[in-house]
């Protein structure tokens, strides 16, 4: 396994410890709080699914000897940080269309897994190292 593997499997794992941390929490005047994980969202196992995804490409993708970058991994992580941001977006969004003073804060697991595609992209685009030669007999 490849340093580049080793990151994006690492990646992928805190990607899944955040997504069962609260992705959104909200807070009404009265001091109450409660808070939705990425299950809870309505595209909740597509997101889950995308942790995995990370972690099966970083365990398999080696890369091409040589290349400067894993393509898949790049390309797959800038797609997850898109999600995530449009995701943030939506959720600030239904926040200020709410007629309730209703606070509403990004939480850690959200955070956690932007983070982690962030991650994810230093992997896919860490150099693969270039196999050594063999040795004939």
């Amino acid at each position: 396994m490849n340093p580049g593997q080793r990151i994006t499997f690492l990646a992928g794992t805190i990607y899944l410890i955040g997504a069962f941390l609260p992705w959104v929490v909200y807070t009404t005047p009265e001091g109450t709080s409660s808070s939705q994980n990425a299950l809870s969202l309505p595209n909740g196992i597509f997101i889950l699914s995308i942790g995995g995804l990370i972690m099966i490409t970083g365990l398999a993708y080696r890369g091409r000897p040589g290349r400067r970058y894993a393509l898949p991994i790049v390309i797959l992580s800038a797609a997850t940080a898109f999600l995530l941001a449009m995701i943030a977006i939506r959720l600030n969004q239904a926040a200020a269309a709410s007629a309730a003073q209703v606070s509403v804060s990004l939480g850690p697991g959200l955070l956690l897994a932007f983070a982690s595609t962030l991650i994810a992209l230093v992997g896919g685009a860490y150099p693969v190292p270039i196999a050594p030669p063999q040795k004939k007999a």
